[in-house]
């Protein structure tokens, strides 16, 4: 039996995570625009429906649990992304340029720490001769899903958009739900410089698959452990629903990361993400150096040591196990 601090704890921590859940869209909603690139440039005419900007990117920006930071993100240089757009002409292109960065690597996960579930991707122990792909990603809240869990065994059983018929007495639980759009695949030269430039339509943003990328949240598998948030992939967005270049740049803006792929990449990771990622940045957010976000999960900006290599972000602090 559990005594009376164990069951409060678990309470608490039932309470912190329902809190971070729905707090999570309010929080990054109420981030401002800076108007000002990482670089201190000026975002030019963006009311008027184009506009530029220059971001740093920086070793695993902020990383969602799960996700691996590669151990040769610490020696990459000079790398940023421009990102370019103009509404009246239909247009949005990303730019990114990384040096040092090593051609068709070989990465091997950390023993123990592949995040795969039943509503993932089966991500692989070990990528060999990878290549590179960039991710434009919503920092604002697209939609709110709702999630259907088992009553009794408090199993999640799918979301809105992907389970038509719920059972009538599913438990229910409301989390926000982001949208990433992937490039085609990029290598380095040979001298490990990637400089690698792809062009959107504003009005309908695709990926190198024809479809709108794809939707993600952080959530529960299991009601019973609420601390334990995984990248649940919701669905692949069909080009029918796909956003356009507005949704990017609403409420504080856009976030751009780097993964490392297997290439080719197979059908259950196409339109979505290998979790080994290198440097990303945030469109209009600058973050002082040395420091990081920790994206969509508690928001928190602290610092990141150079020397730390290989990183898995681990699960929200203070939050146990629901029971």
């Amino acid at each position: 039996m559990k005594s009376n601090e164990q069951r409060m704890r678990s309470n608490n921590g039932r309470r912190n995570f329902l809190k971070t859940a729905t707090l999570a869209a309010g929080t990054l909603a109420g981030l401002p625009i800076t108007g000002r690139s990482q670089r201190g440039g000026p975002i030019n005419e963006i009311g008027n429906g184009q506009g530029q900007v220059r971001v740093k990117l920086i070793r695993g920006i902020g990383p969602v649990p799960g996700d691996q930071v590669v151990d040769f993100a610490s020696g990459v240089r000079n790398a940023f992304a421009d990102v370019k757009w103009n509404k009246a002409s239909n247009k949005a292109s990303l730019r990114f340029h990384m040096e040092n960065l090593p051609r068709r690597p070989t990465v091997h996960r950390i023993p123990g720490t592949n995040p795969k579930t039943a509503f993932s991707p089966d991500y692989q122990e070990v990528v060999v001769n990878a290549a590179y792909q960039f991710w434009l990603i919503t920092l604002s809240i697209v939609r709110m899903g709702v999630f259907y869990y088992d009553r009794h065994t408090l199993d999640l059983l799918g979301e809105d958009k992907t389970l038509p018929n719920p059972p009538a007495d599913a438990l229910t639980l409301g989390l926000p739900i982001v949208v990433i759009v992937g490039s085609p695949l990029a290598e380095p030269n040979v001298n490990g410089v990637l400089d690698f430039t792809y062009n959107y339509d504003y009005d309908r943003i695709l990926d190198n698959e024809g479809n709108g990328g794809s939707e993600f949240a952080l959530g529960p598998t299991n009601l019973r452990n609420a601390g334990e948030l995984n990248t649940i992939t919701t669905r692949i967005v069909p080009a029918s629903d796909a956003l356009s270049f507005d949704a990017f740049l609403a409420g504080p803006g856009f976030v751009l990361d780097t993964s490392v792929e297997p290439n080719p990449k197979p059908n259950d990771l196409k339109s979505t993400f290998n979790p080994m990622v290198v440097s990303g940045g945030m469109g209009f957010i600058p973050l002082p150096s040395g420091l990081r976000v920790d994206t969509l999960v508690t928001n928190h900006v602290f610092p990141y040591e150079d020397t730390q290599g290989a990183y898995v972000r681990p699960l929200i602090p203070g939050v146990n196990a629901c029971s």
